[in-house]
């Protein structure tokens, strides 16, 4: 019994930390395009109280260094996950969704937009988590900046615009 408790809390808490599985790119985050051992890859994972204000109970960043290809692969990721919100039915959309997107010589400079909604149960009282997805390259010494940053919580797409101003 104590063995089976222990799985379940385990397998609760990996789930918390691998909440976009499912996505693209989850296998940029799991760092099999640019290895997690390397100076250039950093993570943070944030859940709780500290996102409290933002209207967040989990956020995911990561951010490393990419070669061409490495950013062309991390790039197909993103725009496969966009490709399955632009597919969403529009009568359907409502605050939560929208998308604000940038591209620049051919490529996605920026981008976030909403990858799903999960139903949750506080107190008793049903409530909405949606899950988005944000991206940004920049250009740096001859390679690619990449930030990619997994965002779930009540917040609608409003509030993310908000509380979150994009820096050119």
């Amino acid at each position: 019994m104590k063995r089976l408790l222990t799985f379940i809390i385990a397998a609760t808490v990996a789930a918390s930390l691998w909440a976009q599985s499912g996505l693209s790119v989850d296998s940029v985050f799991r760092g099999m395009i640019v290895p997690k051992n390397t100076n250039e890859f950093t993570e943070t994972n944030l859940s709780g109280g500290v996102l409290k204000a933002y209207k967040l109970t989990k956020m995911r960043t990561i951010s490393f260094l990419a070669t061409e290809s490495q950013r062309n692969r991390v790039e197909q990721l993103v725009e496969a996950d966009y490709q399955i919100f632009k597919q969403r039915p529009k009568a359907k959309l409502t605050d939560a969704d929208g998308e604000e997107r940038e591209d620049r010589n051919g490529h996605i400079y920026y981008i976030i937009f909403r990858t799903a909604d999960r139903d949750r149960n506080d107190a008793g009282v049903r409530k909405i988590d949606h899950s988005y997805v944000c991206y940004q390259c920049k250009p740096k010494a001859g390679r690619h900046e990449i930030t990619l940053v997994y965002l779930e919580g009540p917040a609608t797409f409003t509030d993310l615009m908000k509380n979150f101003k994009r820096k050119k």
